[in-house]
């Protein structure tokens, strides 16, 4: 038997494309599948893992299950795709938006860019 979508109440809001364009400077890059990410709070000092949606230079998206709040500062902890290298990249929570499931995705800055050779081993 076939279940019954129930409509959630939601309010939505559109953003004019030439706003969208402007509120990101740099691309992002989709991760490969099973990006795990753990992120360290600098207060109180939680460790948290996620899944890696995608990285820039400038930050990075990551799905985590719990909420941070914006300005929170972290060091997030990547390995490159070769597994050769760990990462600790030093930022703050730029925002975080609940998704459909209930995950959280959480935006990253990073307090220094990386370098184009550290995103390639990123990706």
């Amino acid at each position: 038997m076939a279940q019954q979508l129930v409509p959630l109440p939601a309010e939505i809001r559109l953003v004019p494309r030439s706003q969208w364009n402007r509120r990101r400077r740099e691309a992002r890059y989709h991760c490969g599948p099973a990006t795990l990410g753990q992120v360290l709070t600098v207060e109180p000092g939680e460790t948290r893992r996620g899944w890696i949606l995608d990285l820039s230079k400038q930050g990075a998206g990551l799905l985590l299950p719990q909420p941070l709040q914006p300005n929170t500062l972290f060091v997030l902890h990547l390995k490159s795709t070769a597994g050769d290298r760990r990462y600790e990249l030093p930022g703050r929570v730029v925002h975080a938006t609940t998704q459909p499931n209930g995950d959280w995705l959480i935006g990253f800055h990073f307090a220094d860019p990386l370098s184009a050779d550290d995103l390639d081993a990123l990706l």
